[in-house]
């Protein structure tokens, strides 16, 4: 698998038996869709808000492209997917994300799709955000 390989070469970093990870080095997707511009996170009483810049370039983004969020929770080693639906031209979405607790850090991801899912964007790392 190709995803396992990226991170085994790029994210773990360390030496046997004091391995970490680098979380910004995680990649899920890669593509020639342009990936949401500006992004922003907010945490908002057990819900997360992304918001993005809308930005269409011809060929590599469109209004329809679905957002899609992935969110990780290292405290509860629990992944999130964020809400299917979500277009590019919505320029937000609100993620919720049960049992998180004050103190929690969690890692977020964010990369486009194109509406029939045969292309798709970079994914992006964003700014790590504290519950």
């Amino acid at each position: 698998n190709l995803g396992i390989q990226h991170i085994l070469k790029n994210a773990i970093r360390g030496d046997y038996p004091n391995y970490s990870i680098d979380y910004a080095k995680i990649v899920f997707s890669r593509g020639l869709l342009s990936f949401p511009f500006k992004l922003e996170l907010l945490a908002i009483a057990g819900t997360l808000m992304v918001c993005w810049e809308q930005e269409y370039i011809p060929f590599s983004a469109f209004c329809d492209d679905e957002v899609r969020v992935i969110i990780y929770d290292p405290n509860r080693d629990a992944y999130i997917n964020g809400l299917a639906g979500t277009s590019r031209s919505d320029c937000m979405c609100m993620v919720p994300i049960p049992g998180v607790e004050s103190g929690n850090v969690l890692h977020v991801y964010v990369f486009c799709t194109s509406r029939d899912e045969r292309k798709f964007s970079d994914s992006v790392y964003a700014p790590v955000i504290t519950f």
